[in-house]
């Protein structure tokens, strides 16, 4: 799978001016955690090989606390 990394401006920008490690966003609540879940396996699976150095970012929209435990980074 590739990916393609474009900045969304109302100026022109060119690809050097992307960051050299890319950060994926995402946000989920309880009743879409599963989907979270396999979100957080696909990134893992496919995107972590291609850029090792990538980041993974995650709002909490009202997750359990057992929910929020389950995906804690330790």
């Amino acid at each position: 799978i590739g990916y393609t990394f474009r900045a969304v401006s109302s100026t022109n920008t060119d690809d050097s001016q992307l960051p050299d490690i890319p950060l994926f966003v995402t946000a989920f609540s309880a009743n879409h955690f599963q989907e979270g879940l396999c979100q957080m396996k696909n990134f893992h699976k496919y995107t972590t090989k291609d850029y090792p150095r990538s980041r993974f970012l995650f709002y909490d929209l009202g997750l359990t606390k057992d929910q929020r435990l389950s995906v804690s980074v330790r």
